[in-house]
């Protein structure tokens, strides 16, 4: 069934406070959803909507999702880079899909 597909393509992960889960820019390949823990959005954009600051500089925090939430999934259906960085803010569990 593609419900069973959907799943042999996913991992369950344990990650550390700070860990980058996707970059802005990057293109993405993985969908995640939250089991436990909190991550942030970030977006780095300056006036004239460019990114001017280091590489390793992440932006502004825009949003914050939970347990139950998800991100990534623009990436894989728009084949389009990754619109904002997510970082993780405590220890956080998740599932990731990937797209190949």
């Amino acid at each position: 069934s593609d419900f069973e597909k959907a799943l042999s393509k996913a991992s369950f992960a344990t990650v550390e406070e700070g860990t980058i889960l996707l970059k802005e820019g990057n293109f993405g390949t993985k969908f995640f959803v939250i089991v436990e823990g909190e991550v942030e959005v970030c977006r780095r954009l300056s006036i004239d909507g460019t990114a001017s600051a280091s590489a390793s500089y992440l932006g502004n925090v825009v949003n914050s999702l939970k347990a139950g939430d998800y991100f990534g999934e623009r990436s894989l259906i728009t084949k389009e880079s990754c619109a904002a960085s997510i970082r993780a803010t405590s220890t956080t569990k998740v599932f990731a899909f990937s797209k190949y």
